[in-house]
Parts: C-alpha cells; sequence; structure tokens
C-alpha cells in the first residue's frame, strides 16, 4: 500500500492547485489521454465460482488504489482537467463521479484522473482520463475523501462473436477488491467478510452500442460469464445501487452490502443449478 499513496504531509488548497497548473506554459497532461464513449457491462460474481476455473487466460494483473472526490469539488476538478490538457479537450459536463487512481502493472506505477458522466439506458457514457504526474496525485490525495478502493484487476483475454460470424477481440477486467473505506467509514478488508459473501467484480467494455445485445445473448468466449454471473444492470435498483464503486469506496463491506452479496450469491447458485 505505501508503494501506492504517497505520504503528503503539506497538502496544497485545491485552488492553489488549478492556479499553478492553469500558469504552466503548456499543457501538463499530454500523454494517456481517454476521451470518448464508454459502453460497458458489469457483472457480480461469487467469488469461488471463479477460483476453480482453468480457462482464463490472464493476460495482465495490475494492483490499484482509487480515491473517489465530493461532489462539491466536481466543478474544480473539470477547471483543472481543462487546464491539464489546455482546454484542448471535451470534458464531460454531466458527472457522476471523479476520482484519482494509482496502478501499478509490470513495476510500473501510473497515475490518472478519471471524469465519468452518467450512464444512459443503452450502458454508454462520456468518460475522460488522462495520466497526471506523481506530485499532482500526492497533492490531490486529501481533498479525495469520498471513498477509498485497493484492488486487484485481472485482464482476461475473449472474443465477441457477431451476427455474421466475424470476432472481435475484448476483454473482461476482473476486479479482486481488498479494502474498501472513506473519511467517515473506517478501511476495511475483504477478508473480514464471510467467505460465502466473498465476490468480484467483473467489467467487459464494448467497441459499440450493438455489441450489448450480442454479448448479453452469449455470443463471446467468457465461459465464466454464462453461469453464476449477474448483470448488475438487469436487476432491482436495491440491489444493484451497493454495487457501484462510488457507493462500495464511500460505504465499504457495510451492512446493505452485505445483505446485497447474500442475496446475488443466492441468486447466482441458484442459476447456476439451473444451468446444470
Amino acid at each position: 500500500m505505501a508503494n501506492l499513496l504517497p505520504d503528503n504531509d503539506s497538502p496544497l488548497p485545491l485552488s492553489r492547485i488549478l492556479d499553478l497548473v492553469s500558469r504552466a506554459r503548456k499543457p501538463i497532461a499530454t500523454n494517456a489521454i481517454q476521451n470518448g464513449e464508454e459502453i460497458e457491462i458489469k457483472y457480480f460474481l461469487p467469488l469461488s465460482l471463479l477460483t476453480d476455473r482453468s480457462d482464463l487466460f490472464i493476460s495482465q494483473s495490475t494492483e490499484i488504489v482509487q480515491l473517489y472526490f465530493e461532489k462539491e469539488y466536481f466543478k474544480s476538478i473539470r477547471r483543472l482537467a481543462e487546464a491539464l490538457t489546455g482546454g484542448k479537450e471535451e470534458i464531460p459536463e454531466q458527472i457522476k463521479n471523479v476520482r484519482i487512481r494509482s496502478k501499478i502493472t509490470n513495476d510500473e506505477i501510473c497515475h490518472f484522473l478519471t471524469i465519468k458522466g452518467p450512464k444512459d439506458e443503452d450502458l454508454g457514457r462520456r468518460e475522460f482520463e488522462c495520466q497526471i504526474s506523481p506530485e499532482l496525485f500526492s497533492n490531490l490525495i486529501p481533498h479525495a475523501t469520498a471513498g477509498f478502493m485497493h484492488k486487484t484487476r485481472l485482464h482476461v483475454e475473449g472474443e465477441l462473436i457477431k451476427g455474421n460470424r466475424k470476432r472481435h477481440l475484448i476483454s473482461a477486467e476482473i476486479d479482486i477488491i481488498h479494502e474498501l473505506g472513506s473519511s467517515d467509514v473506517a478501511h476495511r478488508s475483504m477478508n473480514q467478510v464471510h467467505d460465502e459473501l466473498h465476490f468480484v467484480m467483473v467489467d467487459v467494455e464494448l467497441p459499440n452500442r450493438e455489441a450489448v445485445t450480442d454479448f448479453r445473448n452469449g455470443k463471446h468466449s467468457f465461459e465464466f460469464l454464462k453461469s453464476g454471473a449477474i448483470e448488475l444492470s438487469s436487476i432491482d435498483k436495491a440491489l444493484k445501487q451497493p454495487f457501484s464503486v462510488s457507493s462500495l469506496s464511500r460505504s465499504g463491506f457495510d451492512r446493505n452490502v452485505r445483505d446485497a452479496a447474500r442475496k446475488l450469491c443466492a441468486k447466482a447458485f441458484k442459476e447456476l443449478g439451473k444451468a446444470a
């Protein structure tokens, strides 16, 4: 954890950070900028249904720590993103959540600022992300008090099979959550939750909106998602809400999450039994 979250004994006010970035002579975030529409399906999966799989091709493993900002900071962070990119990138006007993230892949550490818009009915949303310096990341940490998450992300390669049998390479991201919490909620480890409630979150990013129907109809190579995995966008809002990443990061493994996990695990094993 120490490698991902640097100590910062004297944080700068957010207004001062914005002022310093705005005074830069050229855009600071010139690399690793992602800006556009994200089409993503999210799944809940009991961990026990994943551990016995021998057919997963894990291409990469990434250690991630991410921290979220309260709504009161959204406008300031949006202005910061505009300053970072010299006003050359389109930042979402409507904002659902804002986060900073530290990632370790193959011993390389990178830091990112991400702004996400709300999802529409077709699972699409606007997303802006840019790589930021370790110094800026360190200075933003004290202001990101709305939630914390430490997880390991496993990247699994697969294929999407279109109606004409044409195959497209896609990937699934399996998030194994280790620790959650916020400034108001003590950080809590998944190990403190009963084994039968252990779960993973799986994100599948698709190339376009048309691919959603094909994927839901099972026209893909991710066999571990075809039995026992629960698509979160297709269930009751009361069960879905506790598993939004920003909500998990804020509330930790509270009673709402544990109760919802218990119901979804039961639903997953029931569906698995029907499939068998």
